[in-house]
């Protein structure tokens, strides 16, 4: 593979043969390179297939894949242990429970300081030291962004997915969102396909669910109440229904209908049950979901963990009834 000597972007992926690659809390023997001190921060579970070792600015860091074996997939769900979930832009997420997660806006706080650091950049010379050493200080400042986000985008994956077992969230075609110029910075920074694939992998690894409903389907549109259809432009901020009067905040009316919508769709689909009111039979057998597991998840029982930082160098469809 061709290697740039100024834009190298480092990394190599080595496969586990013969069990030849070992760890401890402080080193991890890699082949040719003997023992090499790490932050360990995740325990590894499970049989290694491989480590990548990538670079990151100044930062060396190891991610191992390893086989922990099948996950049971739930087919049977409770109403009440469902949620939507609206993404928007004045806030980050609102839930169908009528939870409120804000938008920190991590990239627009730092947008001057970017500007600055930027300006100086481009005005050093090419290929000398001074360029490479604001190059660096400039991807640095990405990645505290970068990590800002993910930061939250965890936090808040991790508290819905530890209390809902099935989350519905819109297909949103973010690609054709960010055509428009004048929201495409504000959307970028929002995140949201990195916020669905953690609450995805988090609810994997319980065996629970996230389903993602027709992206054509008028969550923002629709009465939660009565289910009558308007329009309604962006500076609308509260759904007043014409038909029944039903007043709501337009994001909770949204994530309430997003929650609907996707178990209307897995009605339709029947592979997975959700019983409505607490109830324990849906009048129905339970169908196998191991198909649905295999086309959203791929290679099921494969994940991939950061097993460590480097000390080196520079530093479908189930069922609700």
């Amino acid at each position: 593979m061709f290697k740039a000597k100024h834009s190298d972007n480092s990394g190599i992926k080595i496969p586990q043969t013969n069990k030849h690659i070992k760890w401890t809390d402080r080193h991890i023997q890699i082949p040719k390179l003997g023992k090499v001190k790490w932050v360990y921060h995740r325990r590894i579970k499970g049989r290694v297939l491989s480590i990548t070792i990538k670079r990151d600015v100044d930062h060396w860091y190891v991610s191992v894949l390893a086989d922990q074996g099948k996950i049971n997939q739930n087919t049977s769900f409770n109403e009440n242990d469902c949620i939507g979930i609206d993404s928007g832009l004045k806030d980050f997420a609102i839930t169908s429970d009528g939870e409120v997660f804000e938008t920190p806006k991590f990239f627009r706080k730092k947008q001057k300081k970017l500007a600055r650091i930027q300006r100086i950049h481009s005005r050093r010379k090419k290929q000398s030291k001074n360029r490479d050493k604001q190059r660096i200080k400039l991807a640095k400042l990405h990645r505290k962004i970068r990590f800002q986000r993910s930061d939250l985008h965890h936090k808040i994956s991790y508290v819905i997915t530890k209390h809902n077992k099935v989350v519905f969230v819109e297909d949103l075609n973010v690609r054709g969102m960010i055509k428009n110029h004048k929201l495409a910075k504000a959307i970028q920074d929002q995140g949201w396909s990195q916020f669905n694939n953690y609450m995805k992998y988090k609810l994997d690894w319980k065996g629970d669910l996230l389903y993602k409903i027709n992206r054509w389907a008028p969550s923002t549109k629709t009465c939660s109440c009565c289910g009558s259809i308007k329009s309604m432009t962006l500076d609308q901020r509260v759904y007043v229904c014409s038909e029944c009067g039903h007043v709501m905040d337009r994001d909770l009316n949204a994530a309430i209908n997003i929650k609907t919508f996707g178990i209307n769709e897995i009605n339709r689909a029947g592979t997975v049950q959700i019983h409505a009111c607490g109830a324990t039979t849906n009048g129905g057998a339970s169908s196998d979901v191991s198909s649905y597991v295999a086309s959203e998840n791929g290679e099921a029982g494969i994940n991939s963990l950061v097993g460590g930082i480097l000390s080196l160098a520079s530093s479908g469809s189930p069922r609700i009834g």
